[in-house]
């Protein structure tokens, strides 16, 4: 439900509620393998949209870092989701498309991020702006504390700090660590409105459920699969620092850890 929904505020051919919350374009298309394994008609149409519309949003390099994030992905992403620059070059290609995909109504408020990029570029400058405005309190932030994963310290480090520059942001150091806060919100909220929430880390919980879904594929057969899921959580505890739904203790409870999992990765896809 949550692919549905998604994709269809982003164009998809396709009829579901609007999501909840506001989305995150690349976690999203660096999952789809795994949702296009069980529902091949969107993951049809998703292609479509990334060839055919995806070019004016997607943050390439982004892109490739959370694909990495995923387990699995890395080898098979390729053929599932070319490189826009493949697509676009292959005729071949474009005519298997379904060409029912549309360029998205951008004043849906859950498409901030792709309205901050259709005015301040697509990359970590637009992806900043739309965190620091999203904020439900305006209040300092740090670099490590804006959460935008895929983007280098540094980089957001230069954005930050280009803002404060201009007097959007006003900065001051505390130790070793420097503080921003958003000094103009009102400008940047008018170009931005609807501003919706700040958004859950997609790339996190998405990447999760993919540990848990090719878990499944590499050992769901076998005896061996809760041991081998929870070796696979421990690996993928730095990605759970922060979520709202923590993960079931694999120790603790042995016998009802493949449930318990599968009942966390369902709240995580909450739409």
């Amino acid at each position: 439900e949550l692919a549905w929904r998604q994709w269809t505020v982003l164009g998809v051919a396709g009829v579901a509620p609007p999501p909840a919350h506001a989305i995150d374009l690349e976690a999203l298309v660096a999952f789809m393998p795994f949702v296009a394994n069980a529902d091949p008609r969107l993951g049809d149409e998703a292609l479509d949209w990334y060839v055919r519309i995806g070019p004016r949003f997607v943050a390439r390099s982004r892109l490739r870092t959370l694909v990495a994030l995923m387990p699995g992905v890395a080898a098979s992403v390729a053929p599932s989701f070319p490189t826009l620059e493949l697509a676009q070059s292959k005729a071949s290609l474009r005519t298997r498309l379904s060409q029912k995909s549309r360029a998205p109504r951008l004043d849906a408020p859950v498409l901030v991020q792709l309205r901050s990029r259709q005015i301040f570029g697509v990359g970590a400058r637009a992806d900043v702006i739309a965190a620091l405005v999203s904020q439900r309190r305006i209040e300092p932030v740090r670099i490590s504390s804006i959460g935008l994963v895929g983007y280098t310290k540094p980089a957001v480090a230069t954005v930050l700090d280009d803002l404060a520059s201009v007097g959007v942001l006003r900065k001051w150091s505390s130790g070793n660590a420097a503080h921003y806060l958003l000094e103009k919100p009102g400008p940047l909220r008018a170009l931005l409105d609807p501003v919706p929430p700040a958004p859950p880390s997609w790339a996190h919980r998405l990447a999760l459920v993919a540990v848990v879904l090719d878990t499944w594929r590499r050992f769901g057969e076998r005896r061996t699969y809760a041991v081998e899921l929870a070796k696979a959580l421990e690996r993928a505890r730095p990605l759970t620092v922060g979520l709202v739904h923590e993960p079931p203790p694999v120790l603790a409870r042995p016998r009802t850890l493949v449930a318990d999992v599968s009942a966390w990765a369902m709240r995580l896809l909450e739409a």
